[in-house]
């Protein structure tokens, strides 16, 4: 696909910064664990994550509608990077803290980095561009959770932070080659965020949104633990089943990414809402590696669901209201990525099977209903090209 110089740019950065994440993104609970931590801790400290990351985002919103998108990513992204030093100097799961703040309060960026692409899309091609883009992602996670866990199996997980500290820096540090984008909409103060609520079809996405985010996170924050507990891996196996997922995200993304350009983005999301259900029913249910190899590529797809999902809500939205617009869908998925990680650590605490099939049956009803309003409807989606050439 022909791409602004930008927007590779922003890829390769991007692609930077998950080479970091990966690196630890699949044992952080087995080292939240080795710092006096357990289940419960591990829902708690994630919601924490999330709330302070759901806490950034209006904030991040009126930033993308008032001044320079690319310094803003700057900015969130710089924050974020001296998160892995404080990561090392932790003795005890609290101390994780400081660190974990400043890294999620970094995501007020998220609204500009996707009014960002959109206004460079190309016309008709969003839902590629979003699911090519976010493809960074899973190409940077098929390598370096591997290494990140055999790294730690030989060494700790403290030498893991430092590399991703420096990862992390360079991955900012690309950020200062992208072109300048202001596109000021007619922002009037913090309360215009309601405004988007009057947006049709707006409502309805959002309380999909966070429905989706909801159920999804019931799970997947204790995918290590359960491989740890339930299937006896190390965290070397581990971290080759996190580069698998990532395996599976690089493969999906432009398929998924295709067929919602050519069908309509509903239903490529309901798709990939039914995969990511079947992936968490294989996890429970397999008793092989070959199975859980299986369900480790199938869970790729979740990256691609969230895509998918922006893809949508940008065909919704004014050009004028992206950046407050992608700040409330952040909000709200915020909030459902909060509410959900501490109960289904108390849940796996008494069951380890539960967050995952409860997670599975209700992700499989999203997928139904969406379908059935993408019936209903009777019509498709409005291009997205409509929407770029206005």
């Amino acid at each position: 696909m022909k791409l602004e110089r930008s927007l590779w740019l922003l890829f390769a950065s991007m692609l930077l910064w998950s080479l970091g994440a990966g690196l630890y993104m699949y044992t952080w609970p087995v080292y939240i664990t080795e710092l006096c931590g357990g289940p419960p801790e591990i829902g708690l400290l994630q919601a924490i994550s999330f709330g302070v990351m759901a806490v950034s985002y209006l904030p991040g919103g009126y930033l993308t509608d008032t001044f320079d998108r690319k310094w803003i990513m700057v900015a969130g992204w710089a924050v974020a990077v001296p998160a892995p030093l404080l990561y090392v100097f932790a003795r005890h799961w609290s101390h994780l803290l400081p660190g974990i703040v400043l890294y999620n309060v970094s995501m007020f960026s998220n609204s500009a980095v996707r009014a960002y692409m959109a206004h460079l899309a190309p016309p008709g091609r969003l839902s590629s561009v979003f699911a090519v883009l976010d493809m960074a992602w899973p190409v940077g996670l098929i390598v370096s959770p591997v290494i990140g866990g055999l790294w730690a199996q030989k060494a700790g997980m403290r030498p893991v932070f430092l590399g991703s500290f420096v990862l992390y820096l360079a991955s900012t540090l690309i950020l200062l080659g992208l072109r300048s984008q202001k596109v000021v909409g007619d922002f009037r103060g913090f309360r215009d965020f309601s405004r988007i609520l009057w947006v049709p079809r707006m409502p309805n996405l959002l309380a999909l949104g966070a429905g989706m985010y909801l159920v999804q996170f019931m799970a997947i924050p204790f995918s290590t633990p359960f491989l740890r507990d339930v299937g006896g891996l190390d965290l070397a196996e581990i971290g080759f089943l996190g580069s698998v997922i990532s395996l599976g995200g690089l493969v999906l993304s432009p398929v998924l990414g295709y067929f919602s350009d050519k069908v309509g983005p509903g239903r490529g999301l309901a798709a990939s809402l039914g995969l990511l259900g079947a992936s968490f029913l294989t996890l429970v249910a397999t008793r092989s590696f070959g199975g859980l190899i299986f369900s480790m590529l199938l869970r790729g797809v979740a990256g691609v669901s969230w895509s998918l999902f922006s893809a949508i809500a940008a065909v919704a939205m004014p050009p004028d209201m992206w950046g407050r617009g992608f700040a409330v869908v952040s909000l709200v998925t915020g909030i459902a990525q909060t509410v959900a990680p501490y109960p289904a650590g108390l849940m796996y605490a008494k069951n380890p099977h539960l967050p995952f099939v409860l997670s599975a049956i209700s992700l499989f009803l999203l997928a139904g209903v969406v379908l059935l309003d993408d019936v209903r409807s009777g019509r498709e989606t409005p291009r997205t090209g409509e929407i770029a050439d206005e």
